[in-house]
């Protein structure tokens, strides 16, 4: 983890059941906490 924001990462998601591929923008934040922690992580699809 290296602790730097990802932006507009296409991945392919599979639904659990089987089916078609689909392709998603993905962005992904993490929010750390005054110690260096990790707080949260805000994901965007």
């Amino acid at each position: 983890m290296t602790g730097k924001p990802v932006k507009n990462k296409l991945v392919g998601v599979r639904p659990p059941a089987g089916g078609d591929l689909t392709q998603v923008l993905i962005s992904a934040e993490l929010i750390l906490k005054s110690d260096g922690s990790l707080d949260l992580l805000i994901c965007t699809y």
